[in-house]
């Protein structure tokens, strides 16, 4: 078997997660969804699979029953690197993937009632100030947090729903894409020359 073959055969397991990993990637959404909007995406993929392969080797994955004391090959080291890239690329590929899907059950979301046209409108003088004097972060966590009172995701996405129902974790991070996606098209609203 040669060495290409070999590295296939032995990295064909890397991005199929237990139960265990899919948890832990999945607790790191929110934080995914956060940075993606703030940026430094490099910096987060970096600190995200160094903790990954911290807790789950990537030799454990290719030698499950080889002693940890043994020495690898230079050979060896090759295959260890070539499945943490590998790894690396799976990781940034779920995440990616899961954000596509939970935004896609927000199509309609920035398609604005009048009710809700007329209440941003209503925000254009304090958009204004805040650009003014350099604010527009502080500006914009209020204004989310202001719609999101008075217009909860949750009762968007799933309006037959109790209010004090559980969300599943499916449910949970489907309401935390939609709430992102939001602050995006809010963002946009105030952002539109043609509004001031």
């Amino acid at each position: 078997m040669t060495t290409l073959q070999n590295l296939q055969m032995s990295t064909m397991n890397i991005g199929d997660w237990t139960i265990e990993q899919q948890n832990w990637l999945d607790d790191h959404f929110a934080a995914y969804i956060h940075v993606r909007q703030v940026g430094d995406l490099p910096t987060f993929w970096s600190c995200l699979s160094k903790s990954f392969l911290i807790l789950w080797p990537v030799r454990k994955t290719l030698w499950p029953t080889m002693p940890a004391s043994r020495c690898l090959t230079t050979t060896d080291l090759c295959l260890v690197f070539e499945a943490e890239k590998k790894c690396k690329k799976c990781i940034e590929e779920y995440f990616n993937n899961k954000f596509k899907s939970v935004t896609t059950h927000v199509a309609h979301i920035g398609d604005w009632t009048l009710e809700q046209w007329d209440w941003l409108v209503e925000y254009s003088d304090s958009y204004a100030t805040y650009l003014r004097e350099n604010q527009l972060e502080t500006f914009f966590e209020l204004l989310f947090e202001d719609f999101f009172d008075v217009w909860p995701v949750r009762q968007f996405l799933w309006p037959s729903m109790p209010k004090d129902q559980v969300l599943t974790n499916a449910e949970r991070l489907t309401a935390i894409g939609a709430e992102e996606e939001c602050k995006l098209y809010l963002m946009a609203f105030f952002e539109d020359p043609t509004l001031f």
